[in-house]
C-alpha cells in the first residue's frame, strides 16, 4: 500500500525538510516506517518548485546527514528558474508550461524510463517523474501532497497536480496536507489563493488535513518566549508522522510488517462524505511531562489535549460538532497503557459528536519500540484528526475578504493576465459556498 509524497513549493519543502529528517532518524530503529517511505534506497517522495534556493538550501543540510537510509534531494527534486509571485494563477496555468531547456532535471529513472527531453514542459516532466516513483512502489495506492495555500506555486501547482493525478490515476488515493497562512497576512493575494486552491482541492482531493499557522503559533507560544519558522515547520512534521506512520493495531499479526494503510484508513474514517473532507488535526507530546511519573503520563497528554480543544470551540464562531475523528497513541507501553474507553469518552464528550454517526471516534495504538543501542523507549503522544463543523468558520472568514476583494476589482489583472477569468472566481466562491452550506446542516 505504498504512498507518493510530493513536497510542493516553499512551504511544502521545507516541511519536507523536517518530515524526512525526522524520518530517516527515526527508521534507524522502525523497519515498518523505513518499508512505507523507501523502496531501497530510494526514497517514495518528490520536490517540486518554481525556484531552486530552496531545494539547494535542503540538499546542502541533508548531506550532512550520515545516516542510511538517506535523502538525495538533488536527484528527487523538480525545478526551475519560474517564480510564481504569489499568484495562484500563475502557479496553475504559467508554470504547467514553462520548458527547461539545459536545465532539464536529472531524476533517476529506477524501474521506469524517464521520457522527457529538453523541450518538454513542467507538466510533462513531473508527469513523468511522478510514474517513475509509482513503478518502484510495490503496491502503490496513492498521493500524500503538502503545500502552503497562501503563496502562487504551492496553491497553483499544488491544485494543479491534484487535478492532473486525478484524471491519471483516478483510482489512487489524494490525501493532501495543506498549510493555511496567518489570518493577519502574508501577501495581499493569499485570501484569492486559498480560495481557487482549497475549490480545486474540494473537486479532486479525497481528503484535505488542513494546518493552521494562527493556531500552530498559538500553540508552541504557550511553551515559548520566542517562535521560529523551523519551530512551527517541527511541530507539522511531528504530527504527520504521529498521522501516517505505521501503528500496531493497524499491522497484521502474521508477518509482522506493516502495509501502509494509515493514511488510507484516515480518510475512510474521517472524510467518507465527499461534500465534507476537511481535516483538523491535534498534536500533543510528553515534552512538558519529563517529570511526570509513567502512570500518570496519558492522563496529562488527554487533559492538556481536552483542554486545548475547548478553548477553541468556545472561541468558535458557531456551535462546533464532530462529525469523525482519529485518535493516534503512540509510544504504549503494556505496564502503563492508556484507558482506551476513558480516552474515548473524554475526546467524544469535548467535540459533541453528531448523533447520526454511531462510531464517531477511532483509537488507533503505536506500542513502544526499544532503541537497541540505549533501551530507551519512544516518547509518548496524542494526536487527534477530526471533521469538524468549525471548519466551515475558516471558509467563511476566508469566503468574505475574497469576495470583498473581488467586487472591488482588487488584484483581478493579476490573475486576468495569467488565464484566470472572473468566471473562475465565481466558481470558486460557489464551491466554498457549498462546503459551508454541508458543514452548517451537519
Amino acid at each position: 500500500m505504498s504512498a507518493v509524497y510530493l513536497h510542493v513549493g516553499q512551504c511544502g519543502i521545507q516541511i519536507g525538510q523536517e518530515l524526512w529528517t525526522k524520518a530517516i532518524l527515526r527508521a534507524q530503529e522502525d523497519v515498518d516506517l523505513k518499508q512505507v517511505l523507501w523502496s531501497g534506497e530510494s526514497p517514495r517522495c518528490l520536490f517540486i518548485d518554481g525556484e531552486r534556493k530552496v531545494i539547494q538550501k535542503f540538499s546542502h543540510e541533508m548531506k550532512k546527514i550520515k545516516h542510511k537510509p538517506s535523502v538525495d534531494v538533488l536527484s528527487n527534486s523538480i525545478r526551475c528558474r519560474k517564480g510564481c509571485g504569489a499568484n495562484w494563477s500563475v502557479g496553475y496555468h504559467g508554470l504547467a508550461q514553462h520548458t527547461f531547456g539545459k536545465d532539464l532535471p536529472k531524476i533517476k529513472a529506477g524501474y521506469g524510463q524517464y521520457l522527457v527531453d529538453f523541450d518538454s514542459s513542467m507538466l510533462d516532466v513531473c508527469m513523468e517523474a511522478i510514474r517513475v516513483k509509482i513503478e518502484s512502489c510495490d503496491s502503490f495506492s496513492g498521493f500524500i501532497g503538502f503545500h502552503g495555500l497562501g503563496g502562487g506555486t504551492g496553491s497553483g501547482w499544488g491544485s494543479r497536480l491534484c487535478s492532473e493525478l486525478c484524471d491519471l490515476y483516478p483510482t489512487a488515493y489524494r490525501l493532501w496536507n495543506v498549510i493555511n497562512p496567518h489570518s493577519t497576512g502574508e501577501s495581499p493575494t493569499q485570501h484569492y489563493n486559498q480560495i481557487l486552491s482549497l475549490s480545486k482541492l474540494q473537486e479532486n482531493a479525497d481528503g484535505i488535513v488542513l494546518f493552521e499557522n494562527d493556531h500552530i503559533l498559538d500553540t508552541l507560544a504557550k511553551h515559548c518566549t520566542t517562535v521560529s519558522l523551523k519551530d512551527m515547520n517541527n511541530l507539522i512534521a511531528d504530527t504527520i508522522l504521529s498521522i501516517y506512520s505505521p501503528v500496531s493495531s493497524l499491522t497484521p499479526k502474521v508477518g509482522g510488517l506493516s502495509i501502509g494503510i494509515e493514511p488510507w484508513e484516515l480518510i475512510r474514517s474521517v472524510a467518507p462524505l465527499p461534500a465534507r473532507k476537511l481535516i483538523q488535526p491535534r498534536y500533543v507530546d510528553d515534552a512538558q511531562f519529563s517529570k511526570t511519573p509513567a502512570p500518570l503520563i496519558w492522563n496529562k497528554l488527554l487533559k492538556t489535549l481536552t483542554g486545548r480543544l475547548r478553548t477553541e470551540i468556545h472561541a468558535s464562531a458557531s456551535k462546533s460538532s464532530c462529525v469523525s475523528a482519529v485518535c493516534v497513541c503512540r509510544g504504549v507501553e503494556k505496564e502503563f497503557s492508556p484507558n482506551l474507553h476513558h480516552l474515548a469518552t473524554q475526546l467524544k464528550q469535548t467535540y459533541s459528536c453528531v448523533d447520526w454517526n454511531p462510531y464517531p471516534l477511532d483509537v488507533w495504538i503505536d506500542e513502544a519500540k526499544k532503541i537497541p543501542a540505549k533501551g530507551k523507549r519512544r516518547s509518548k503522544s496524542l494526536t487527534v484528526c477530526a471533521n469538524v463543523t468549525a471548519s466551515a468558520d475558516y471558509c467563511q472568514r476566508v469566503l468574505e475578504k475574497s469576495k470583498l476583494m473581488f467586487n472591488n476589482k482588487a488584484y483581478l489583472h493579476w490573475y486576468n493576465r495569467h488565464g484566470t477569468e472572473e468566471n473562475d472566481f465565481i466558481a470558486a466562491f460557489t464551491t466554498i459556498e457549498t462546503i459551508i452550506k454541508e458543514y452548517k446542516e451537519t
